[in-house]
């Protein structure tokens, strides 16, 4: 059960820098927009 945990929170780590990525402005729109759609994947709870 740890490692889940362990696991969740480096998602949750690696999801949030991805975040703040995206709002630097020197990062081109087109990353932008692939990383909106890694950080909706990551949070899906559609994942199967």
């Amino acid at each position: 059960m740890e490692t889940w945990k362990q696991k969740a929170r480096q998602l949750k780590k690696e999801t949030y820098a991805i975040y703040l990525a995206c709002k630097d402005p020197r990062v081109p729109w087109y990353a932008r927009l692939f990383a909106a759609g890694v950080v909706a994947y990551a949070f899906s709870p559609l994942k199967g």
